[in-house]
């Protein structure tokens, strides 16, 4: 009788698992900030995240790319004014 209570907890506990990794800033030094100035050049409006590309120059004057990850639409959105 007891074992179908733990075997749905123990489910229910892996499925989670995997949901945790889906937002690692592990790939990121968030001690780091970067300055950028340059032409965005597409925005991608997309659920969970969005997407800004901007091409922006570095020091030698060369042209980059930069592909911004950011939150879902909802997020970039203006908040209602007053």
């Amino acid at each position: 009788m007891l074992r179908s209570p733990c075997l749905a907890l123990a489910c229910a506990a892996f499925a989670v698992l995997p949901a945790s990794a889906h937002h690692s800033h592990n790939n990121y030094d968030v001690a780091k900030w970067t300055t950028l100035e340059g032409t965005v050049t597409e925005v991608h409006r997309l659920v969970p995240h969005s997407w800004i590309y901007i091409d922006a120059r570095d020091a030698k004057g060369q042209t980059t790319t930069w592909a911004l990850e950011g939150t879902g639409p909802g997020g970039l959105e203006r908040p209602a004014s007053s």
